[in-house]
């Protein structure tokens, strides 16, 4: 059996880098105008064929609430020396997470207050809606 040289191979050209412009990236854009329904699912009820519209972590009002909540925090444990009692700490994370709700189909209006009581009413809900907003799967397809 003879032996074959094999030649060595050119080495492959590298891929060219996509064209195209930053501007065509706007997931703040797209997650201030998608909402997505979330089923309102009730232990020992199951889906109640209610649903929640759900906001993107990525949207302005979340961004915006969020950081209101951090200033608020920043004051307040500023004044009080550094201390801020497990309550008013859960009633800033909870308005926070209630601007995710950008609305639903019960009855009443789904105003901000409406919204914090269901929530608060509601922890599995309240869990569901944070976990809703943060899958980026919900909102970019």
């Amino acid at each position: 059996m003879a032996n074959k040289t094999i030649a060595p191979q050119p080495p492959m050209p590298a891929p060219l880098p996509p064209k195209g412009s930053y501007l065509d990236f706007d997931t703040v854009g797209v997650a201030d105008e998608v909402t997505t329904p979330c089923p309102v699912v009730i232990p020992g009820k199951g889906d109640t064929g209610f649903k929640l519209y759900i906001r993107s972590m990525h949207s302005t009002a979340y961004r915006q609430a969020e950081s209101k909540m951090l200033r608020q925090v920043s004051a307040m444990t500023t004044a009080g020396g550094g201390e801020m009692s497990d309550e008013m700490r859960e009633d800033m994370i909870l308005r926070t997470v209630a601007s995710l709700v950008a609305g639903w189909t019960f009855d009443e209006p789904s105003d901000p207050e409406a919204v914090e009581h269901f929530l608060r009413r509601n922890p599995t809900m309240y869990s569901k809606v944070s976990k809703f907003a943060a899958d980026e799967s919900n909102f970019f397809k």
